[in-house]
């Protein structure tokens, strides 16, 4: 019996990431004086951000209690993050040296929010400084490299989930697969349970 069902390539099922050693040479390669393309890139890593939602984030997004609301596209669940002291710091300071006050955070010196080529050609410009490998020169891969790092440090898939603001589970699926963690912790217990008689 014929099976009618799309075959998918190897190229659309790959999923590059950094490893944690990439991550900080990635860092590392930015100049501490580019205060913007710090916070841009670490807001990008830390909450999973797409390049269209980076750009859409606006100053209003910070709440007084330290929390930042994300807009999620693709039909993504929208919702508020904890911003750590560390993040809260980095676009105080950031916001701060922006020569005007915008109505989005991540601007251009125009007051408009800052362009998707922009974005890319920065992270090209600091990932090629970092010696990275050339499929992972593109911006997205800080999405896919926190989510493999999330399940890496023992996370459940839905804490993966929620954190990405995937509606399916489906789509976090595809990280399970790079990550072995949680497969290895099991098989420790699994190993352990007696056999049947």
């Amino acid at each position: 019996m014929a099976f009618n069902k799309t075959v998918r390539s190897a190229h659309e099922d790959k999923i590059y990431y950094l490893t944690q050693d990439e991550l900080k040479r990635f860092f590392s390669a930015i100049p501490k004086k580019d205060l913007r393309a710090h916070a841009i890139f670490t807001f990008m890593y830390r909450f999973g951000l797409r390049i269209s939602e980076a750009i859409i984030l606006k100053e209003s997004n910070i709440g007084s209690d330290g929390r930042i609301f994300i807009q999620r596209l693709k039909n993504g669940n929208s919702n508020y993050y904890k911003l750590s002291e560390e993040d809260r710091l980095l676009l105080e300071r950031y916001v701060k040296s922006k020569e005007k006050n915008t109505e989005y955070i991540f601007s251009n010196h125009t007051e408009k929010n800052i362009a998707k080529s922009t974005i890319f050609r920065l992270y090209q410009k600091y990932a090629k400084k970092a010696g990275l490998p050339k499929d992972k020169c593109h911006p997205h891969c800080l999405r896919h490299s926190i989510a493999v790092h999330m399940l890496d440090a023992g996370l459940a898939i839905e804490d993966c989930q929620d954190w990405l603001g995937h509606r399916s589970i489906t789509n976090t699926m595809i990280y399970a697969r790079i990550s072995d963690k949680r497969r290895n912790a099991t098989s420790d217990i699994v190993s352990q349970l007696p056999l049947m008689d």
